[in-house]
């Protein structure tokens, strides 16, 4: 079972990621989905920006979305332009790794077996298969919130926090999640929560965040 599962997960990955391919190029942009697009479009202006000589830097795309987003495509775009496949398929590939973390996540909490029942509802599951296809703003927020729970794990708490800061910064909303995660680790595991809140770990995740 070790050496296959290594593999299967990478398999349920492709099993993702073929499905969203199913779907991809069927219906057109939606408004929301193309809201990080603004920044690269001649004329536009974002929320909030930063000014740099002739250059323009988006920081807030509206009041509670941050720029992130166009960040990251903004390399992408010059490479790859604009349009159905250049704005979807990179949130595809992102689910994938969304769902590779989750299984990590779930076998150190439940065993491989766990996991991997796991991993096969979440690839199947129609809200998150279709989600990530045509993504207004969940997909990053999906991949912080298994990113968060991953590198906690590992004790990386500057890095964890860090993630929390750039999913705070993109959308405002990522505090609910975050408030219950934090919640329901001091509820389940109060003791375990006491241990690591050592001024080090406080400071590291005040940093990081």
């Amino acid at each position: 079972m070790g050496r296959r599962f290594r593999y299967l997960p990478w398999l349920i990955g492709s099993l993702l990621l073929a499905l969203q391919l199913c779907f991809l190029a069927g219906p057109g942009i939606e408004e929301d989905e193309a809201l990080f697009v603004a920044p690269f479009l001649r004329g536009a202006s974002s929320l909030y920006e930063w000014r740099w000589g002739a250059f323009r830097i988006p920081v807030m795309s509206m009041d509670y979305l941050g720029a992130l987003k166009s960040w990251l495509y903004w390399p992408l775009f010059r490479l790859w332009h604009p349009g159905v496949w250049s704005m979807r398929f990179p949130a595809c590939v992102l689910s994938v790794v969304t769902l590779l973390l989750f299984v990590d996540v779930a076998r150190r909490v439940a065993g491989r077996r766990v996991a991997l029942a796991a991993a096969v509802i979440l690839a199947t599951d129609a809200v998150f298969v279709l989600i990530n296809v045509f993504d207004m703003t969940v997909c990053l927020l999906l991949l912080a919130t298994v990113a968060f729970l991953w590198l906690l794990q590992r004790g990386w708490l500057g890095a964890a926090f860090f993630v929390a800061g750039l999913a705070l910064w993109y959308k405002a909303i990522f505090l609910f999640p975050l408030a219950a995660m934090l919640l329901g680790f001091a509820t389940a595991y109060p003791s375990a929560v006491r241990r690591v809140l050592t001024r080090r770990n406080i400071a590291a995740a005040v940093l990081g965040m």
